[in-house]
């Protein structure tokens, strides 16, 4: 008995754990593998030669690398002090602060880009408060449709990824070498750059890598703040030729040279995280309280947690606010919400698409996690863990792009059908990130327990590991939830005039100059974001 036991055991085993992961390969397989290969074969020979070659196309790369680089740069000057205050002190604040630089991580990018033409565009509340203040008659600050707006936003967006990710690594670091070379007399500066620096390079290469890659596939910050053709980045061209131009062996073409870049990027931060994983598990105890009289320290803190909300709490003020036609101030009006109530299509197309999309991504994400964790081999769970990073490296645009391709050989599919599995496959990386670490840490004994007792893999996953997956599968619920409510680059390349959402219902407003309709549609966003979290939270 026990012998014909252990084999229906081991056919349970051998069937769940070939049919679930494989069910969740072939969906990735059909979402996104194909679409994706579909667009890149597209890409000709000929258009390839043609955007290596060509001047105009070489000055489109190069913008695309120098704005990313510089992004980058400044987004680590900016997060790097951050980062030092959060790894090595204890300050009042100091959790609301961590929890401040949170929120980029999940802000769509059509906020930043509100965010900052409400604040600090020409006719912005700090051009305000400075004309008032000075008393001048014209804006002294013109900083919007410029490669400053750009640099700007994408450190706004991204520095935050610096404090968290340096900050939370370099806290794991031991002291003890900075504390020997001290007491041979180095000075601090030595000690930094002798000690510190070589200790937390494997973290600032991961976090600048993860930031250059956002900053590269950027979309929603060039359109609108770049203001004209000479901030034209790849994904921005890709979007001209595919939609404009209708040209779409051209922006195929385009997609293969910023995959290069992305997928070179990404194996780097890829491989510079594996080195930060050789720390975890420690912990730097010798926190210091911030002294009161650092001036420095304190002003920072309080700069970056305005820089980060003085945008967002423009939007929301700017909603309430109406154009007094005669007067040309503002005054205090419900209109744009009225108008969101009496026509709410964007918001229940959004809801549902993110429902949607967030459900399936996490399932496939906890499908394939489950392979990945069921197969030790270094060299399969490597590759596969690589394969479900892939979306990370294939921009919003460029996947919007292959659906665009395939929309048009298959004609007549409703909206819903595109965009849900558009989101589903962005969403998936973030579910693999969320989920995979936990996986990994569940104990084998429980596993073992269960099977001895009888349970077979199928009521030992849904009975044991499911339960205890649950904290990580809801976060990837609620991020996933939110990286959909806020997606708009796929959706304004597939075009769909008759399905709006909310991001571009947003993008729709701004290019009216419907600030206070654009911002209404805005808090309603973070608004629904931040109530998913809570909701995690509880």
């Amino acid at each position: 008995m026990d012998g014909c036991n252990d084999i229906k055991m081991k056919k349970s085993r051998s069937t769940f754990h070939t049919l679930f992961p494989l069910a969740g390969a072939l969906v990735y397989a059909v979402l996104f593998l194909f679409p994706v290969a579909h667009t890149l074969m597209s890409a000709g020979f000929a258009d390839i030669v043609k955007v290596l070659t060509t001047g105009y196309y070489i000055r489109i790369i190069l913008f695309t690398l120098v704005q990313a680089l510089v992004s980058t740069l400044v987004a680590l000057l900016l997060g790097f002090p951050g980062a030092w205050l959060v790894s090595r002190f204890r300050f009042r604040g100091k959790r609301f602060f961590k929890a401040l630089c949170s929120v980029p991580f999940v802000l769509p990018s059509i906020l930043v880009v509100l965010g900052f033409v409400v604040f600090y565009g020409n006719s912005g509340y700090l051009n305000r408060l400075i004309m008032a203040v000075v008393n001048l008659r014209e804006p002294p600050l013109r900083l919007l449709y410029s490669f400053k707006a750009v640099i700007l936003a994408h450190a706004f967006y991204n520095f935050p990824v610096i404090v968290i990710v340096i900050g939370s690594f370099w806290s794991s670091c031991p002291s003890d070498g900075e504390e020997c070379a001290a007491l041979e007399g180095a000075g601090e500066l030595q000690v930094f750059f002798r000690v510190t620096l070589p200790c937390i390079a494997p973290a600032v290469a991961s976090a600048c890598a993860l930031v250059f890659l956002y900053c590269f596939t950027s979309f929603a910050v060039i359109m609108v703040l770049g203001g004209g053709p000479s901030m034209t980045t790849i994904e921005v061209e890709i979007f001209r030729q595919a939609r404009v131009s209708m040209n779409t062996g051209l922006a195929c073409a385009l997609s293969v040279v910023s995959l290069l870049f992305s997928g070179a990027v990404l194996i780097l931060q890829l491989r510079a995280e594996k080195l930060c994983i050789a720390f975890e598990g420690s912990s730097y105890t010798k926190e210091s309280h911030l002294k009161k009289g650092h001036k420095a320290a304190c002003i920072y803190l309080v700069l970056a947690s305005l820089f980060i909300l003085l945008p967002l709490a423009g939007i929301v003020t700017r909603s309430f606010a109406s154009a007094a036609s005669r007067t040309g101030g503002t005054y205090f009006s419900l209109n744009a919400y009225k108008a969101l109530a009496s026509d709410p299509g964007a918001i229940s197309n959004s809801v549902i698409t993110a429902v949607l999309a967030s459900v399936m991504g996490t399932a496939v994400a906890l499908s394939l996690c489950t392979f990945i964790v069921n197969n030790k081999g270094k060299h399969i769970a490597g590759t596969s863990n690589m394969l479900a990073m892939l979306p990370m490296a294939i921009s919003s645009v460029i996947l919007g792009l292959a659906y665009f391709i395939l929309s048009r050989l298959f004609a007549g599919m409703p909206p819903l059908a595109i965009l849900v599995p558009v989101h589903s496959m962005i969403i998936l990386p973030f579910g693999v990130r969320t989920i995979l670490p936990t996986y990994r840490t569940l104990p084998q004994s429980l596993t073992e327990d269960a099977m001895t007792q009888g349970a077979s893999d199928i009521q030992v996953f849904f009975r044991v590991h499911v339960p205890l997956l649950r904290k990580a599968v809801a976060n990837s619920l609620v991020f996933g939830f939110a990286i959909s409510m806020g997606e708009l680059n796929s959706a304004v390349l597939l075009g769909m005039s008759g399905f709006p959402t909310i991001p571009t219902q947003i993008y729709r407003l701004i290019n009216a100059y419907n600030y206070q309709g654009a911002c209404a549609m805005g808090t309603l966003l973070m608004a629904i974001c931040f109530l998913a979290f809570m909701t995690d939270q509880s």
